[in-house]
């Protein structure tokens, strides 16, 4: 059981420059919490890995705890074709709908149901607009130790109707380039997303190994409303021996290691019949894993600012897979906008 507030605001210090904060705070009861040993639920829950520690514990009990986190605390300013962003913020480098490897700064995971906003980075962002179409940015992300730092630029342009990015820095002491694409094939949307990881030093054996990731996505709407998404990932670091332990909404994803398994085939079905009433279908099939995820989710709209939704995920899977032992979750939320 949890109770979520969201307080987003923004002053306008003149005509170029903005300070934006948003503040995400929970009361949480949960027989995760009390099962696990110590504090590791809501010490995993609570932990802030920006350079600045922006969350705080405001009240911790046995049975539950109540804990806010900054998200986004950042500086805007701009002029003209310039735009520079400092503070924790939203670096967006991602194209597809569900998999981002081309996300290297703070990459959103499809299984989390609860956070709409996703979380940001402490960062410095600058971007230079060409023209409509087209962009550099350069963005700096310093961390509390240093192999964990992010440092990237990004140059954005349009030929032949696609949207293309190139991708080049440096992710946790490994040059990283890559890049994607978007663009429309008939009455469908093309995407793609692709990253190589290499070692900078072959001599450190801490660092984590050459990889590379590729996630391909077709998007299609129906004339009668009905939204398809089709990906297929090969991540050459996915599996079980990726991760530490894992639990259904707080697994750590990375640009590098964005999937559960090697190969992963995934699509989302989402449906609106009704204008106050929407529905969505998440399905992942994970091949080298023999296991499959399934998420429905439905929104009905109570009134004009108060959302109910019911959601349920499942792992599903033959008993060796580590998959297959995430297990099941089921829930109903109400969310009010104010």
């Amino acid at each position: 059981k949890q109770v979520q507030n969201r307080l987003n605001m923004r002053w306008n210090l003149n005509d170029q420059l903005d300070f934006h904060t948003q503040l995400r705070t929970r009361f949480i009861s949960s027989e995760i919490d009390q099962a696990l040993p110590d504090d590791t639920y809501r010490d995993a829950l609570s932990s802030d890995e920006g350079i600045i520690n922006l969350s705080w514990m405001l009240v911790r009990s046995d049975d539950y705890f109540l804990y806010t986190t900054a998200d986004r605390l950042f500086l805007d300013w701009s002029s003209h074709d310039w735009s520079v962003r400092v503070g924790r913020q939203r670096v967006n480098w991602g194209i597809n709908t569900l998999t981002n490897p081309n996300d290297l700064f703070n990459i959103y995971s499809m299984y989390e149901y609860d956070y709409p906003e996703p979380p940001g980075s402490d960062a410095l962002r600058v971007t230079y607009y060409r023209d409509w179409a087209s962009r550099f940015e350069i963005a700096l992300m310093p961390a509390r130790e240093q192999r964990e730092s992010v440092a990237a630029a990004l140059y954005a342009f349009n030929w032949e109707g696609f949207d293309f990015q190139l991708i080049g820095g440096h992710y946790r002491e490994r040059l990283s380039v890559g890049g994607g694409w978007a663009g429309n094939v008939g009455k469908s949307s093309f995407k793609g997303e692709v990253m190589f990881f290499q070692r900078l030093n072959s001599e450190r054996e801490d660092i984590d190994e050459n990889s590379a990731v590729l996630a391909l996505s077709l998007d299609h709407m129906f004339e009668n409303s009905l939204f398809l998404v089709l990906e297929t990932v090969y991540n050459s670091r996915g599996g079980p021996k990726s991760f530490g332990e894992i639990s259904t909404n707080h697994t750590v994803f990375s640009a590098d290691n964005p999937t559960l398994s090697t190969w992963q085939v995934s699509s989302r079905l989402q449906y609106s019949p009704h204008p106050l009433f929407n529905s969505a279908i998440t399905i992942a099939y994970y091949p080298d894993e023999k296991s499959t995820f399934l998420s429905p989710q439905f929104i009905y709209n109570v009134q004009q600012d108060v959302d109910m939704m019911f959601f349920s995920q499942h792992f599903i899977g033959q008993s060796s897979s580590f998959i297959s032992s995430l297990g099941d979750t089921v829930g109903v939320s109400a969310q009010w906008n104010f």
